[in-house]
């Protein structure tokens, strides 16, 4: 509750707030204006006083200035041959030099300006020398007895320096201290060295007065500046003007207390005096208002209590007859009255209340009543016999304390209802049953609510809770809970969909597999029947299915049926049906049970699938494993070809036209080799070996093969950008992806129909600063339909027919991109042909181990060592023939042999006498690998060169790790066998 002031307190606060408060802001404002006022005049007389001296030192300077200039003018045209000479002085000068500039003033950097020996006076008191006139700081001459200032001024080549007697200035800085000896007068340079001070010892020590705060922020403003700071540790009114452009400052200052002090005491002491006076009389006043009303009304609320407390009208009476004024006897007249009609109020409802608690008793019902600070204030017997607390040591008590109230179930403390009224307004019942323990330790389930109890006005006065015994009601709500909860986990939980149809095909019940299977929601299923997840054919035999079933009233067995979700997707579901009867047992629907099956018939599917494609692919093996051994034994050929075409060679004068078409015949042969290669990479698996390359020359290569299995009828165009960066990246690999997108393009055409097929290079950089090339393959083909251009890169996705594809192409080219870092996409319309976008990464090539090619020698070629034995292991006689024909030539002793076996029964006999080994990989018997651990383990310092055919051999990649010194790639030219002989032979001796 507010507590209300007296009405003593409140004429106090009266007299005070609205008069003796307003008097005093009037006081401190009319001392503020006087302030204002003292401040205006000071900051006018300080104005006036630093003009007068700005006009009269400007003048004074500008004098003293053209005099010099003068001189030293007069002096550059007499042209004096002398160095520095003495001229009369004028008034203002203590002396005046004349000297001409030694020194070359057009040499580079800057120089000290040499001054006559003459002058005394030292350069460092010249603070900048780079403008002229330029001026010393002041400084006190001895001899002159007063404050000076060197002046030095430039004509071209003369100079002229004059000492300035800054007397005239001091006198009349000093008549102005005199004349207003309450104002302080400064004058310092722009460093805040002094040229006047009121006291003459400063001027003598030439002191500095930065470090003073008023000289500080003077000499820092560049305009006429008022400004209130420290002086000599004294607080001081001022007004800054600087002198230009000397950058002199003149301050003129004056103390605060000086200068506020006197005025504001003044009006202080007056505005007091009217204070006094007023306030005697508000005094007075004040006194009077309480004696004629104060203490009237204080006598009117005595008499209140005593009625109060006594319930004695009569002195209500006696308080109006004796009341001073009017107002107040109709107010104790009023009190009187009202308070004759709460008496008899009072006594009707005393009557009211005894009734409402026979009433309150009766009710059968557990009734508690609290108040708006949530305290018990009534209670009935049955609400003692269920909280088990007496209603004396109950009333009071908060209602927190007497109904501790749990969750049934979960025995969780639960909120009393009352404070949810208290903050709500509103009725509240609790959602679930309760349980109340007792104060005896005993509980009772129960059910609870509350209402708010408001008065007449609608305020909130209490609240009112009813509680009722629900044990039996409770225990017969929990089994009917089980039982549905029960039902409910075992339809939820059913893997199987589980619906009940009515007759008309619709679903009146279904559990979640069902909604998970038709792929819809249960609001969804309520407007559709089965007929519309199915095509018209399945729709008729669901139809038969279940009429069968509704005549015979018996259960169906499983049949399988295909349909379709809400998404579109089909599904192979597998049914059982029964019929539905009401408790008359009369057919009323069915009883389904139905098991996706989908996956299961997908994977049987997939089985027979993927046992053709092994079939297949144990067929591309065999074929692989026979191409691989074709590959030898014609690389051995092209070897022997090779060979002997370089010995004819050799033997052949460059100018005979054969020899010209010998060199056609090799380059052929080394072609066939490459074709090989290309043959071997797509028979069987590699991993990726990286190299530079140029990527146009690797799409002309690939073309070239391609144009034998693509139709005259499709043309093929070629738009290659020039000057693209080096690819970085495996060459058979990059081959393998243009050749799996062109022979795509060529079935989207068609082998009978006419078409183009474009292929186009270009290089880009992303925002990221990476340089991209990019491979475009478009053709004009029938195109991709929408729906499945997001599965054309899924492994074993096709839509050729069976036998006519496997469905491993783009998943081959999208594995061999990401692999080497770079993207792919595709942009196809049905009819409109399709277009492919392959994008490689450029990136820099280090060469982190041998590639299996041998560099050329940079240095002359070196003969074999005299006696030099080279063992060369091949299973082609053919071959060593030639070999050892072309070897011993040139001074090497060439032993042969056919097998690994053979060589090493070879080495065993000479002792292992033997300079280098050229091993074939690919032999009879125990083959070029195992004889090579073995001359590893027997022989280490032997140097072993491999010489194979398969370049993607993984021993091409690090030939030392398998215990060879280098590798070399059949068929091979003489030149490369002889550099990797020398090579080994180097590293051994």
């Amino acid at each position: 509750m507010n507590v209300r002031p007296l009405l003593h307190d409140i004429v106090q606060k009266y007299f005070i707030k609205r008069l003796i408060v307003p008097l005093a802001l009037l006081s401190f404002l009319a001392v503020a204006v006087v302030t204002a006022f003292k401040l205006r005049d000071l900051y006018t007389s300080h104005k006036f006083f630093v003009k007068t001296i700005d006009r009269y030192v400007g003048a004074v300077m500008s004098a003293a200035q053209g005099t010099l200039r003068g001189n030293a003018f007069a002096a550059e045209e007499l042209e004096k041959s002398k160095v520095d000479f003495l001229i009369s002085l004028p008034v203002e000068f203590h002396r005046v030099f004349v000297f001409k500039d030694m020194l070359d003033s057009k040499s580079d950097g800057e120089h000290a300006l040499p001054l006559p020996a003459s002058v005394d006076i030292p350069l460092s008191l010249f603070p900048d020398l780079q403008e002229f006139p330029a001026l010393t700081i002041p400084y006190f001459n001895r001899h002159l007895n007063a404050m000076t200032l060197g002046v030095l001024v430039r004509a071209d080549r003369w100079y002229a320096f004059g000492e300035l007697n800054l007397e005239r200035v001091e006198r009349l800085l000093r008549d102005f201290s005199e004349s207003a000896p309450e104002n302080l007068i400064l004058m310092l340079d722009r460093f805040g060295n002094v040229i006047y001070h009121h006291d003459p010892q400063l001027m003598r020590s030439q002191e500095n007065l930065r470090h003073q705060p008023l000289v500080r922020r003077a000499i820092g403003y560049s305009q006429p500046r008022f400004l209130m700071d420290r002086l000599d540790s004294r607080w001081m009114f001022g007004y800054c003007w600087t002198v230009a452009p000397w950058n002199w400052v003149i301050v003129v200052a004056k103390p605060v207390v000086q200068a506020l002090l006197p005025p504001v005491l003044w009006s202080v002491g007056g505005i007091f005096l009217l204070f006094l006076a007023v306030f005697s009389l508000l005094i007075a006043s004040k006194r009077h208002v309480e004696h004629i009303i104060v203490r009237p009304i204080m006598h009117l609320r005595t008499q209140w209590d005593a009625f109060s407390r006594y319930h004695r009208t009569e002195l209500l009476k006696k308080a109006a007859d004796t009341a001073p004024f009017f107002e107040l006897h109709l107010l104790a007249e009023k009190l009187y009255r009202s308070s004759q009609a709460v008496l008899d109020r009072e006594a009707a409802l005393i009557a009211q209340g005894r009734e409402l608690h026979r009433v309150l008793e009766s009710i059968g019902d557990a009734v508690i009543v609290a108040d708006a600070a949530s305290r018990i204030v009534r209670m009935n017997a049955r609400a003692e016999e269920i909280t088990g607390w007496p209603r004396l040591q109950a009333l009071g008590r908060s209602v927190e304390r007497i109904l501790s109230i749990s969750d049934a179930k979960s025995g969780k403390p639960l909120q009393s209802l009352d404070q949810l009224v208290l903050a709500t307004g509103t009725a509240q019942t609790l959602s679930s049953h309760g349980l109340l323990h007792a104060a005896d330790g005993s509980s009772v389930v129960v059910s609870h609510s509350a209402a708010p109890i408001r008065d007449d006005a609608g305020t909130l006065q209490g609240v009112v809770m009813v509680l009722r015994d629900a044990t039996a009601e409770y225990e017969a709500q929990r089994l009917l809970e089980e039982s549905e909860r029960k039902y409910r986990h075992m339809m939820e939980t059913m893997e199987e969909a589980y619906f009940e149809l009515e007759p008309n095909g619709r679903v009146s019940f279904c559990n979640q597999a069902t909604l998970n299977i038709l792929g819809c929601s249960w609001k969804e299923l309520q407007q559709r029947t089965y007929r519309d997840f199915a095509d018209e054919a399945t729709a008729q035999q669901m139809y038969t299915f279940f009429s069968q079933i509704f005549a015979s009233g018996s259960s169906a067995g499983l049949q399988d049926f295909t349909i379709h979700d809400m998404r579109g997707q089909r599904k192979t579901v597998e049914i059982s049906a029964g019929v539905r009867r009401d408790e008359d047992g009369r057919p009323m629907g069915f009883r389904v049970l139905a098991r996706d099956i989908t996956e299961k018939v997908q994977a049987l599917e997939q089985s027979r699938r993927l046992e053709k494609m092994l079939v297949q692919t144990q067929k591309m093996e065999s074929l692989g494993t026979l191409a691989s051994g074709i590959a030898h034994e014609f690389n051995n050929l092209l070897q022997a070809m090779s060979g002997y075409l370089e010995m004819a060679l050799s033997h052949t004068d460059a100018h005979d036209p054969r020899s010209r078409w010998l060199s056609r015949v090799q380059e052929a042969a080394f072609r066939a080799r490459d074709l090989i290669r290309r043959l071997l990479s797509f028979a069987r698996q590699t991993e990726p070996v990286p190299e530079p390359m140029s990527f146009n020359d690797v799409v002309e290569d690939t073309l070239d093969l391609l144009k034998k299995s693509i139709p005259r009828m499709i043309e093929i165009q070629k738009d290659l950008a020039p000057n693209l960066p080096a690819l970085v990246a495996d060459r058979l690999q990059v081959e393998q992806v243009l050749i799996n997108l062109t022979a795509n393009a060529r079935d989207a055409i068609g082998s009978d129909s006419p078409g183009v097929i474009s292929i186009q290079t270009s290089t880009y950089t992303d925002a990221d600063g990476q340089v991209w090339i990019q491979l475009k393959v478009q053709d004009t083909g029938s195109g991709i339909p929408e729906e499945i251009q997001d599965h054309i890169f899924d492994p074993f996705f096709t839509t050729k027919e069976p036998g006519k594809g496997t469905g491993l192409g783009l998943s081959t080219v999208y594995g061999i991109v990401t692999n080497h870092g770079g993207r792919i996409r595709c942009e196809s319309q049905p009819g409109h042909g399709t277009t492919f976008y392959v994008d490689f990464p450029v990136k820099p090539w280090k060469r982190e181990a041998s590639d299996g090619k041998i560099e050329p020698s940079a240095g002359p070629e070196v003969s074999p060592p005299v006696g030099a034995t080279l063992l060369i292991v091949d299973d082609e006689p053919m071959l060593l023939e030639l070999l050892q024909g072309l070897l011993e030539p040139v001074g090497w002793r060439v032993r042969t042999a056919r097998s690994g076996e053979e060589a090493l029964r070879c080495l065993a006999q000479n002792n292992g006498s033997a300079q280098a080994v050229v091993l074939d990989l690919s032999m009879p018997g125990m083959g070029g690998r195992r004889c090579l651990e073995i001359l590893r383990a027997q022989y280490p310092h032997l140097p072993v060169i491999v010489a194979s055919g398969d370049a993607s051999h993984e021993i091409f990649r690090d030939p030392e790790s398998y215990g060879a010194r280098e590798c070399i790639t059949k068929p091979y030219r003489l030149q490369t066998l002889m550099e990797a002989l020398q090579k080994v032979l180097n590293k051994g001796f």
